[in-house]
């Protein structure tokens, strides 16, 4: 059964997609691409189907941006599911969590991408209020096989049930993963 979709940019060339990211940031162009990037995946909302939900990537420096908010203005916020990524540090908690509150009242859900790596740590989270947490796939990858993956995902999970938040792997490939992260409560 599909739950929902992710839109992801994909650029052509030999560079992938964080690369391109990453380089126009380093220019200065980071927010700029991101909102090219979510009016591509908005354009494509009424190709999915139904109420399913789109996911999509942004992260706090584009939050704090007016073009991001107006993009987000013309369309059902109530389908979409705004993923924050670690393009850029979170520098001010309190703005960031405010602009989440506020596109939540609109009916967007509000995600941590990528949670346990670089700085969505446990406490990082916390402050954040997500209400979806993805578990980063490096943390995923081999979890079947290794305790102290199984031992990050359990605190990951028991963090996403304190604070009322669904819990979601993200790159699961192999049979023995999806088995462990189902009897871990992903």
């Amino acid at each position: 059964t599909i739950i929902g979709f992710e839109a992801l940019a994909r650029f052509g060339g030999s560079r992938d997609t964080a690369t391109t990211f990453r380089m126009a940031a380093e220019r200065g162009f980071g927010v700029d691409i991101e909102v090219v990037a979510l009016a591509a995946a908005l354009h494509r909302l009424d190709d999915v189907p139904g109420r399913t939900p789109l996911g999509v990537n942004v992260s706090a420096s584009a939050l704090g941006d007016e073009r991001i908010h107006e993009l987000l203005g013309t369309v059902d916020a109530g389908r979409l599911v705004l993923e924050l990524t670690q393009q850029s540090e979170v520098t001010n908690v309190a703005e960031l969590r405010s602009a989440c509150r506020s596109l939540r009242a609109e009916g967007a859900v509000f995600c941590v991408d990528g949670a346990g790596r670089g700085f969505f740590q446990h406490e990082r989270i916390l402050e954040l209020e997500p209400e979806m947490i993805k578990i980063d796939r490096a943390i995923v990858s081999g979890c079947d096989a290794d305790e102290n993956l199984r031992q990050e995902i359990y605190g990951l999970v028991a963090l996403s049930r304190r604070i009322g938040a669904l819990s979601v792997g993200m790159g699961v490939e192999r049979h023995e993963e999806l088995t462990t992260l189902s009897q871990l409560g992903v």
